[in-house]
């Protein structure tokens, strides 16, 4: 059973059953398509903090799979929206002509797209709709809909957007009754998207082990290498969880957190640079690694030293693997030794003997 983290309204609820939505041929044809779209995260793991997708995110990617029957019965790769199957259409927030003055939607605002008159689609698409948008594709394997995202890179491309993918669903008409802005009130009808993370978020904290009197330390340069460049595939058959999948990464790239001196190291955590975002993948030892250069000073004279740090060799939890939909924090603590002193006495190492006559005195 999946779970979503949304905006509770009746029927964006209705998302988070066990089974997908039905195809509902009870509305009205011909009219105008309008999408909902909601990202259903936990607050605590996403870098995109809201359970709702704003006016003010950017524009995504969908298509519409035409059913002359429905999907069980059809599966069928026709695109009704969509240029092609390479080329989704970009859904944008905007007026929607078709409904009452002065409400909104997610919507094609570039070349407006009409519902069938018969049949259904199924939809399915991505997020952002820049920079992916010549990386995405859809087709239909094994009777599923299926979401390809190729030789997606995120670092050396310093990627800052957050990767999602929406479950397929089967819709023929509008729904009625989604919260569009997370005011829990009722603003437009759509085809419900809900998105989920794809990538892996990452954050690199820093403190001193304790106070070391008259000592300062300072991070002047902090990088992270991990393998970048992997595809994305997310085969979804309308029944079950979608099969999510990234292939292993097959090159190395490196990210830089900090490039300068950062504030005096404290006995507390503080987080440096900003969080970012990783492709899922098996981490290797040597391979993986964080690169520190570090400062600490005492008395104006400064010494330098820089660690490569295994990201498998945590002290407290081991890593493996960097699983998507998950933050991770990389805490890095500092210490210096302090001088002790071991004193011994050393055995007696010769003996020098002198032989002295002490004569009697005279009477």
């Amino acid at each position: 059973m999946k779970k979503y983290f949304i905006i509770a309204v009746a029927a964006v609820v209705a998302l988070a059953a066990c089974s997908k939505t039905e195809i509902d041929n009870t509305a009205s044809k011909g009219r105008e398509i309008s999408y909902n779209a909601v990202a259903a995260k936990n607050a605590t793991k996403a870098i995109n903090n809201k359970t709702y997708y704003a006016p003010t995110d950017p524009a995504f990617g969908i298509w519409g799979l035409y059913q002359t029957e429905s999907w069980s019965a059809n599966h069928s790769a026709s695109v009704w929206i969509g240029a092609s199957a390479s080329a989704a259409t970009q859904i944008t927030y905007g007026l929607d002509a078709q409904s009452t003055a002065n409400s909104e939607a997610w919507r094609n605002r570039a070349s407006v797209d009409y519902w069938p008159l018969t049949g259904s689609l199924v939809f399915m698409g991505y997020s952002p709709y820049a920079n992916v948008s010549s990386k995405a594709a859809i087709s239909v394997v094994d009777n599923k809909a299926t979401l390809t995202v190729s030789n997606f890179q995120t670092t050396t491309g310093d990627w800052v957007d957050d990767l999602m993918w929406s479950d397929a669903v089967e819709a023929s008409s509008n729904t009625d009754n989604y919260d569009a802005d997370g005011t829990d009130a009722t603003t437009y009808n759509g085809v419900p998207v809900v998105f989920h993370h794809a990538l892996s978020q990452i954050a690199v904290n820093a403190k001193i082990a304790k106070e070391y009197t008259g000592y300062t330390f300072n991070i002047t340069a902090l990088s992270v290498t991990v393998d970048d460049n992997a595809t994305l595939t997310v085969a979804d058959d309308l029944t079950n969880a979608p099969t999510v999948t990234w292939g292993e990464p097959a090159t190395d790239a490196t990210r830089t957190i900090l490039s300068s001196a950062s504030a005096n190291l404290t006995t507390s955590y503080v987080q440096q640079g900003t969080s970012f975002l990783v492709i899922p993948q098996t981490l290797t030892a040597g391979q993986d690694v964080l690169n520190v250069t570090y400062t600490v000073t005492h008395n104006g004279v400064v010494s330098t030293a820089s660690k490569t740090i295994n990201l498998t060799a945590g002290d407290t939890v081991p890593l493996t693997s960097f699983a998507k939909n998950t933050k991770y924090n990389l805490n890095l603590v500092f210490s210096i030794d302090e001088i002790k002193y071991s004193p011994d006495i050393v055995d007696w190492e010769a003996t020098a003997t002198s032989e002295y006559e002490v004569p009697q005195d005279a009477n």
